[in-house]
């Protein structure tokens, strides 16, 4: 299961990252506010430091959540929220509630190489049917990366948004989301695609 160390990166800091084959990555942000993946060619045992839970799902808009995995184990927030269809783009994340809601699973990595836009169209189709029928979230482990690269994703191609503009949405519901620069390059290569 791949799994993150959750510091910030401060200034010009870093952030040691573990993926579930144990390599180790290092995010570096530089002067130019860029951050970089780079293999440290260190080898560890994976592990998670949850510091503080984050059991809210975040309406980006009337029927579309986003949230970390803590949130989409609240069934009291969920219900509240009106969700019927849950979207799980986490690593190693079981469905809380089978029963309950009606999930898509799309287990992804949360590295700069994993190629996440080729797998938006099933997505898209998924998100788009738990809105039409109730609510959807979108949720990952931490909810910053992946989730957020999906809804961006989906928020640009329905609405013919560009990522600036998708990028404000998100964050004014949900200000930590951060995908990583991998993924902000194949948006980036998507907005070009859309005209946009």
């Amino acid at each position: 299961m791949q799994q993150w160390s959750q510091q910030r990166l401060g200034g010009y800091g870093q952030e040691k990252a573990f993926t579930e084959i144990v390599y180790q990555f290092v995010e570096q942000k530089g002067d130019d506010g860029s951050v970089v993946a780079v293999d440290t060619g260190e080898r560890c045992v994976g592990f998670c430091e949850d510091y503080k839970p984050d059991d809210k799902v975040y309406k980006i808009q009337e029927g579309f959540f986003i949230s970390s995995q803590d949130g989409a184990q609240n069934l009291e927030e969920l219900k509240r929220q009106k969700i019927t269809h849950i979207l799980n783009v986490g690593s190693g994340i079981k469905n809380a509630f089978p029963q309950e809601f009606t999930y898509m699973d799309v287990e992804l990595l949360d590295l700069p190489d994993t190629q996440i836009c080729i797998r938006f169209p099933k997505m898209f189709e998924f998100i788009k049917l738990g809105i039409e029928n109730g609510a959807v979230l979108v949720h990952c482990n931490a909810g910053v990366s992946r989730s957020a690269t999906v809804v961006l994703g989906f928020l640009m191609s329905t609405y013919s948004l560009s990522l600036e503009d998708a990028l404000i949405i998100v964050k004014k519901a949900r200000p930590c989301v951060k995908p990583n620069e991998g993924f902000l390059q194949q948006l980036r290569d998507n907005e070009k695609r859309l005209g946009i």
